[in-house]
């Protein structure tokens, strides 16, 4: 099956998701995706043109095809919002990217919040953590083992980022101040609205996930290439 058929494949799961009143996430490696013609504005052209890294360059492009490939949209600018979030009438989506991997969530009524992250970026928790953590969130990690804290270190900070992305707060200071329940599976947490936090991972790619949705909101679908599968709600 051609790259094509598979994300015509995946737009049908993606669809039958937005039917049922639940967010879909396609989530792909950039090398999966190497084939994907790119589907960009000339104004996209030139601003992705300005990121030095190739990999993140690249990221960015393919995650604006991705949005205009699965809603079937024309090469035309997205509107902005006040800060700067492209936005499709009758349409929420939001997409996040590393320099392997790319996500993008949609719903059709409710805003979404996704990000992903690199398990490589554990390493920066024992400098950030007291300033990004909520005191709960410092003393669950701390339980955890010694090889396990970076992990959930990374865990709540993809929860945070999803949940500032859902609510378009962008980075706040008070990180610390919020408490995503990292004892909690899929939580709901109370942050200007009530979110449903799901979290995904992919394990061979060494990435960790987060989804963030209006606690109405009926479950997730996560569509990949050849898979997908249900972000259960409990």
């Amino acid at each position: 099956m051609s790259l094509h058929e598979q994300l015509d494949a995946c737009r049908s799961r993606i669809n039958q998701a937005l039917d049922a009143d639940q967010a879909a996430i396609f989530y792909a490696s950039l090398d999966e995706l190497k084939e994907l013609t790119p589907q960009i504005t000339p104004n996209e052209t030139a601003k992705f043109g300005r990121v030095l890294v190739p990999a993140q360059r690249q990221a960015h492009i393919l995650g604006r095809s991705l949005v205009r490939h699965f809603l079937d949209l024309p090469t035309i600018d997205f509107d902005l919002t006040e800060n700067g979030k492209p936005t499709f009438p009758g349409m929420h989506f939001n997409i996040s990217h590393t320099q392997q991997a790319v996500a993008v969530a949609f719903h059709r009524h409710h805003s979404v919040g996704v990000d992903i992250e690199t398990m490589s970026r554990k390493k920066e928790a024992d400098s950030l953590i007291d300033m990004v953590c909520h005191a709960n969130e410092k003393d669950w990690i701390a339980q955890k083992a010694t090889a396990e804290q970076g992990i959930g270190f990374l865990r709540m900070w993809v929860r945070k980022e999803a949940l500032l992305k859902v609510t378009a707060t962008g980075l706040i200071d008070e990180l610390n101040t919020i408490d995503v329940r990292l004892n909690t599976h899929n939580p709901v947490v109370e942050f200007s609205g009530s979110f449903r936090l799901l979290d995904f991972d992919d394990p061979q790619a060494e990435i960790i996930g987060c989804l963030a949705v209006n606690s109405a909101v009926n479950g997730c679908v996560l569509t990949c290439l050849n898979s997908a599968e249900l972000l259960g709600l409990s």
